[in-house]
C-alpha cells in the first residue's frame, strides 16, 4: 500500500521527523462520540497556522491495520518517537495508550458522560459510520443484531478501560481536562481554556462556536445526530441506565456526572 497522505505519521514512526524545537508536542486524548472529529478538524488549522506539524496517528492505523496499532501501543520506542517529537499537534486519539513523556507533552483530555457516549456510539455505528477495518466491522455487526440496550452493555467494558486509563492522567499538571458538556454550553470558555493551556492566542470562534452545536431535528443517519447531554435517559430502559450507572460508578464520581 502506498501511503501518500500519512508522510508525517510515517516519519514520526521511523524517528526521522524534525519539528520545531521551541514548540512542545500537543496531544488530544478523548473517546468516540465526544466531539473528537470536530475538535480534530478545528484544532488542525489552529496549530498549523502557528508553526505546528499535524499528525493523525489514529487514522493512519485505522487504514493500515489494527495489528500495527497494537504493536505501537506496546512499543515504548515507537511511542517516544511519535509523542515526544517537538512541534507536533496530534489529532484525536481515542484509545488508551501510555504517553512516555507526560512532562514534555501538553495533553488536552476531553471526556463525555460515558452513558451518552455509548448511546451515541450505537447510533453512529449502526447508521452513519463507514466500515474502515475488520475491528469496526464487528461493531457494525453487533449494532445490527443487538438492540440498543444490549449493545451498550456489550461495548461498556471497552469504554470503561479507556475512561479508567484517562482519569489516571488527570493528576498531571500537563493535562487539561475538559468536559464535552461544557463545550456545548460554554464554547467560548472551552476555547479560551485550550488557548491559555497551550499558551497561544486564539480568535473568537476559531476553534468552536455556538453554531457547531445547532441541531434542528434528530437524524439517526447524521454524524451529528444530536448534541444535548443526558440522551441516555431518552434512549435506554431504566434498568439499563441503572446498570451503566453502577458499572461506571468510579468514572461518574471522579468526573462529577
Amino acid at each position: 500500500m502506498q501511503l501518500l497522505y500519512f508522510k508525517t505519521e510515517q516519519r514520526l514512526l521511523k524517528g526521522t521527523f524534525k519539528g520545531n524545537q521551541n514548540l512542545s508536542p500537543v496531544i488530544l486524548l478523548t473517546v468516540h462520540k465526544a466531539a473528537s472529529s470536530l475538535l480534530s478538524v478545528r484544532l488542525t488549522p489552529f496549530f498549523r497556522n502557528r508553526g505546528y506539524e499535524v499528525a493523525d496517528i489514529s487514522s493512519y492505523f485505522a487504514r493500515t491495520g489494527i495489528s500495527k496499532r497494537d504493536y505501537f501501543i506496546q512499543s515504548e520506542s515507537q511511542r517516544k518517537s511519535v509523542f515526544c517529537a517537538p512541534g507536533v499537534f496530534h489529532c484525536a486519539i481515542r484509545w488508551e495508550v501510555e504517553i512516555p513523556c507526560p512532562q514534555l507533552a501538553r495533553i488536552i483530555l476531553v471526556l463525555r458522560d460515558p452513558r451518552d457516549v455509548l448511546v451515541s456510539h450505537f447510533f453512529s455505528t449502526k447508521y452513519s459510520h463507514p466500515v474502515l477495518n475488520p475491528e469496526f466491522f464487528v461493531f457494525k455487526e453487533k449494532s445490527e443484531n443487538l438492540g440498543i440496550d444490549e449493545y451498550v452493555k456489550w461495548i461498556a467494558p471497552d469504554f470503561l478501560r479507556r475512561y479508567l486509563h484517562y482519569i489516571k492522567l488527570m493528576k498531571s499538571e500537563n493535562v487539561l481536562f475538559l468536559k464535552y458538556e461544557n463545550l456545548i454550553t460554554e464554547p467560548r470558555r472551552f476555547e479560551k481554556d485550550i488557548a491559555e493551556f497551550v499558551k497561544l492566542s486564539c480568535n473568537p470562534g476559531e476553534i468552536v462556536s455556538e453554531a457547531d452545536f445547532e441541531v434542528n431535528k434528530e437524524d439517526p443517519s447524521s454524524h451529528k445526530r444530536q448534541v444535548k447531554s443526558g440522551d441516555h435517559r431518552n434512549k435506554l430502559k431504566p434498568e439499563t441506565i441503572n446498570w451503566l450507572t453502577d458499572y461506571f460508578k468510579e468514572v461518574l464520581d471522579t468526573l462529577e456526572y
